[in-house]
């Protein structure tokens, strides 16, 4: 109620009232945001999707313009490495240290099996992928537009 009285007491206070609103929601955010630090590697200019850490050290992060990054420093610096595509990268996750895969847009499978130093794509029926999820080296799941979901079996050889 007093809000209301406030902002109808006039021009002069309408504008403080609104100033003050506008200084009270924004310390409201910046005390939010206090337990994240910016560790965006500067300057790479595309916007990044996912972010995957097969451990507490060594992380990847995708996004648009076949950008991948990776981190062997626990997120403290990032630098990037060649996908060979110009695609848009929604999705990245590692079962492992060595093994990764990558899902976007354009048909798009990437996977690596040295730990991101080179990747290749695999043949994908969905037009886009959005999310790529592995229960471990052998079986993973991606999923994305017209309703697909995408089931990848790696059948262990038998002696």
């Amino acid at each position: 109620m007093k809000i209301h009285i406030f902002f109808n007491a006039g021009i002069r206070s309408r504008g403080f009232g609104l100033l003050s609103l506008a200084v009270l929601c924004l310390s409201g955010l910046h005390g939010f945001a206090q337990n994240w630090d910016w560790q965006n590697p500067l300057p790479q200019g595309v916007n990044l999707f996912s972010v995957n850490f097969p451990n507490d050290t060594i992380g990847f992060s995708v996004g648009m313009d076949g950008k991948i990054l990776k981190t062997v420093n626990g997120g403290n610096d990032w630098f990037e490495q060649e996908s060979g595509v110009a695609t848009t990268f929604a999705s990245v996750f590692f079962p492992n240290l060595d093994t990764g895969y990558v899902v976007g847009y354009a048909t798009t499978i990437h996977k690596t099996t040295n730990g991101g130093e080179d990747w290749f794509q695999l043949p994908s029926p969905s037009p886009a992928l959005t999310d790529v999820y592995f229960l471990n080296t052998n079986l993973g799941y991606a999923v994305g537009s017209k309703r697909y979901i995408l089931r990848k079996e790696q059948k262990q050889k038998s002696a």
